[in-house]
């Protein structure tokens, strides 16, 4: 990356107004289309 060391794991917690929050490992929230 930036520094010059590999990425191991990247995990993305918030796009936009949508976040993961409150959501457990394997869980999924459906997001109408409308939203895309």
């Amino acid at each position: 990356a930036a520094v010059g060391l590999p990425t191991l794991r990247l995990v993305r917690v918030r796009i936009g107004d949508w976040t993961i929050e409150g959501l457990d490992q394997g869980q999924w929230k459906e997001v109408p289309a409308r939203l895309y």
